[in-house]
């Protein structure tokens, strides 16, 4: 939940970066929870919940782009 939260930008993406390679090395995933669309941009898939509920999936995307989703409300 929130890896980076804590973190300034330069060690933020450090640790993002780790934890991709890590995932990828290790041919496994990682879950992360975190409303900052720079660290969501990492994913090779992004979920989008509601109310418990998944209301939209994607693939990678930019920040700017899951932004974007985040301000306007996301799916109905």
């Amino acid at each position: 939940d929130e890896p980076t939260g804590n973190l300034d930008v330069v060690s933020g993406a450090e640790v993002l970066k780790v934890l991709s390679s890590l995932a990828h090395d290790a041919g496994c995933g990682i879950v992360i929870v975190t409303h900052d669309a720079a660290a969501a941009s990492v994913a090779d898939r992004i979920l989008y919940v509601r109310d418990g509920r998944v209301v939209q999936e994607i693939g990678r995307s930019s920040a700017e782009e899951i932004a974007r989703f985040l301000v306007s409300g996301g799916a109905q």
